[in-house]
């Protein structure tokens, strides 16, 4: 969802129910957010995010998770995840 005119930075808020994989391509004035999203052996969910050049964003973390990793670095007590431009890369274990 486009946040700013321009596409200057969007929100991310999955709602993919009982989906265990999708991708999507989006594209805007900035280039395409590419998206992959699947869910691995261990049931956890894996987003990868890429935002074009000059774009930021946030995600909308699920209400019920307990570990959260942005590029493997782990994400305390937050509700929204801020992306950068590049490759963001969320596990989210619930």
């Amino acid at each position: 969802m486009q946040k700013t005119p321009g596409f200057g930075s969007v929100q991310i808020k999955p709602q993919l129910a009982d989906l265990q994989f999708s991708e999507i391509k989006v594209p805007t004035l900035k280039g395409s957010i590419e998206a992959k999203y699947n869910v691995s052996d261990k049931n956890e969910q894996i987003y990868e995010i890429k935002l074009p050049k000059g774009m930021n964003g946030e995600f909308v973390l699920p209400n019920r998770k307990t570990k959260v990793l942005l590029n493997n670095r782990i994400i305390k007590n937050k509700k929204i995840v801020k992306l950068t431009e590049g490759v963001n890369t969320l596990h989210i274990q619930q």
